[in-house]
């Protein structure tokens, strides 16, 4: 592969990877990737608040208020699950992560021609 192609791979791979962690940053820097629910956000406007939910179970006493996950869109660090849920910023920038890695120690692996060789070949021509 020429210097130039191998440049522009590894620029354009380092740009996806990029995009994605921008991705996860604008939305929430989460653990783990969740989708909009709509049932959820059904739920949640009919019920008043959690706290007048669990009044009376007493588990705010020690802890403190119970943490609100926030009902939209999040990229995750890694899936949560199988289904629409697998995209992440591991599986996102897994792939060109790899692609920067063969394209990084490619050329350590390439025969070199012997000098014997190039040489021998010069003499026929």
């Amino acid at each position: 592969m020429h210097g130039l192609t191998r440049l522009f791979l590894g620029i354009l791979c380092l740009l996806v990877i990029a995009q994605a962690v921008v991705l996860w940053s604008a939305t929430g820097r989460a653990a783990f990737t969740r989708y909009h629910d709509p049932k959820r956000a059904v739920d949640q406007a009919g019920a008043t608040s959690a706290r007048d939910i669990f009044a009376d179970t007493g588990l705010e006493d020690e802890t403190g208020p119970m943490e609100k996950l926030p009902n939209q869109f999040t990229l995750g660090l890694l899936p949560s699950g199988p289904d629409r849920h697998m995209v992440s910023l591991a599986t996102l920038s897994l792939p060109p992560g790899l692609a920067l890695l063969i394209l990084a120690i490619g050329p350590l692996f390439r025969k070199k021609p012997r000098q014997a060789e190039l040489s021998s070949k010069a003499r026929l021509t």
